[in-house]
């Protein structure tokens, strides 16, 4: 759909042919003098053309039909994939087209070779979950009902659900291992994030649940687990060469920020001071080499 279909068109009145604005300066009338006109002197009746211009201004598109137009104009997906329903997929088993990632058992999910596999019902499975489907023993662990060979069942504690039976032990909501994510634990099933927070560590400077590799301290004088983006200094982010740091108050950082929150900065040279120092009464600290007599001149007078 192009802008120019939006555009005003008027209605000549000697030959009433349809003349779009952006064309009417040029056009010849056939029953006029062969010669151009203006869009004023082209009409007999100015206020003729006023009103159709005022029409074609005030009459707004549907938007529900340029919506719909949009959708039909859309092209359809060429040889969709009936479980990701995107195009392009190329195995064709039962009438159905799979791609290859998705070519996997209807109960298990286990990947399946591209010879012939075992199939009940329009659906695909392994040789085990064949033979489950075919005799129709699945039943569901929490209703004990039989469960349909069209309904995918979840898989939990070597059991099969119904996808709305199975729910959490926590939050009683309902569980699905690729929206909420499924956890096992002690004979009871968790979503992701209930899991998360009821049994793994956290990190002590996001606070969040710490899922794969954790960093602690060996000589365990940093308390905790942190993530692995999460351990630099707290205050710079620099992170830490040779895996050297500083903890002040449970938390890592450079030797620099460390001296700096520990107020053993030098107040002659600004750099941090590690061993003996000198400190004066206003909480100055000063390195040995650096504590020397500064003699300043005003004027006159010598301080």
């Amino acid at each position: 759909m192009t802008i120019s279909q939006f555009l005003p068109t008027v209605k000549c009145s000697t030959c009433q042919i349809h003349i779009g604005m952006k064309s009417l300066p040029s056009h010849v009338c056939p029953c006029a003098e062969p010669h151009r006109f203006s869009q004023i002197s082209h009409y007999d009746d100015n206020n003729e053309l006023t009103s159709q211009i005022n029409q074609k201004f005030t009459k707004k598109p549907d938007l529900r039909e340029l919506i719909q137009q949009r959708f039909q104009a859309r092209k359809s997906p060429v040889n969709p994939c009936c479980r990701c329903h995107h195009s392009n997929a190329s195995i064709l088993i039962a009438e159905k087209r799979y791609h290859t990632k998705c070519f996997s058992c209807f109960l298990c999910h286990a990947p399946l070779d591209r010879d012939i596999p075992s199939v009940f019902e329009g659906q695909i499975y392994c040789n085990r979950h064949y033979k489950l489907a075919a005799t129709r023993l699945l039943q569901c662990g929490t209703c004990e009902n039989s469960i349909g060979s069209l309904v995918r069942p979840t898989i939990a504690l070597n059991q099969y659900f119904h996808p709305e039976h199975l729910r959490c032990f926590h939050c009683h909501k309902t569980v699905d291992p690729i929206t909420t994510g499924l956890k096992e634990r002690k004979g009871k099933i968790y979503c992701q994030t209930d899991y998360n927070a009821l049994f793994l560590p956290k990190c002590q400077s996001c606070q969040r649940a710490i899922e794969k590799e954790a960093v602690i301290s060996i000589d365990g004088k940093l308390k905790g687990n942190w993530h692995k983006y999460c351990f630099k200094c707290q205050m710079c982010d620099a992170a830490f060469p040779n895996n050297r740091f500083y903890v002040y108050d449970n938390a890592p950082y450079c030797k620099l920020d460390y001296h700096k929150l520990n107020h053993s900065i030098c107040h002659t040279c600004s750099l941090p001071i590690e061993g003996g120092c000198a400190e004066i009464s206003n909480n100055w600290r000063f390195h040995p080499a650096c504590f020397t007599c500064h003699v300043r001149q005003i004027g006159n007078f010598n301080h």
